[in-house]
C-alpha cells in the first residue's frame, strides 16, 4: 500500500471518512487543509483573504511533494487536484479516490459553515462543482458518499481491500 488520496468537493466527507478509515487501517492520516492551518497559524479563509488562492495552492503542492515514505490516507482540499497538474502528481504517487455526491446533498452538509472561502451560495457552489467534475472523474476510483459516515467508511474500506489497495 502506498498513499490513498481522497478528493472531492466541500462536504464530500474527505476529512471525516479519511480519518475514520486511517484509524481502522491503523495508518497515518493527513488532512492538507489542517496541515496548512497549522503551518500558517491562520484559517483557510484567512489565508485566502490575506495571501490569495495562488499562495494557498502553492502550500498544498508543497505538502503533497513532501509526504513521507510511509503509507497514509490523505484528505485533499477540494481544489488541490484541480490546479498545477496536481491530479497527475496524485495519480503517480498513489491511488486517488473521488468521493462523489450530488451538489444538492454536499451543499446541504456545509451550507452553514462560514469558514469556507469559496462557499457563498448554492449557485456558486454548483458552478464550482461542475467546473471540477472533469478533473475529479480522472480519479482511479469513484465512491458514492450517500449515507451515514460510518457506513461510507466501512464500504470504502471493503472496496479498497477487495481491490488489493490496502
Amino acid at each position: 500500500m502506498n498513499y490513498i488520496f481522497l478528493i472531492g468537493m466541500m462536504g464530500a466527507g474527505k476529512s471525516t471518512v479519511g480519518s475514520a478509515l486511517a484509524k481502522e487501517l491503523t495508518i497515518p492520516f493527513i488532512d492538507t487543509d489542517e496541515q496548512i492551518v497549522h503551518l500558517e497559524g491562520a484559517s483557510v479563509s484567512e489565508i485566502f483573504r490575506l495571501k490569495g488562492e495562488a499562495y494557498f495552492r502553492g502550500l498544498e503542492k508543497k505538502i503533497i511533494a513532501n509526504l513521507s515514505e510511509k503509507p497514509c490516507i490523505v484528505a485533499c482540499g477540494g481544489g488541490l487536484p484541480c490546479y498545477g497538474k496536481q491530479m497527475e502528481v496524485l495519480k503517480e504517487k498513489g491511488t486517488v479516490v473521488y468521493l462523489e455526491g450530488s451538489p444538492e446533498l454536499l451543499y446541504k452538509r456545509i451550507e452553514k459553515d462560514f469558514q469556507r472561502p469559496l462557499l457563498t451560495d448554492f449557485k456558486t457552489y454548483q458552478a464550482l462543482f461542475e467546473k471540477r467534475q472533469t478533473i475529479y472523474k480522472q480519479a482511479h476510483l469513484r465512491f458514492s458518499v450517500d449515507g451515514q459516515a460510518s457506513d461510507r467508511t466501512e464500504a470504502l474500506k471493503m472496496q479498497l481491500i477487495a481491490l488489493g489497495l490496502v
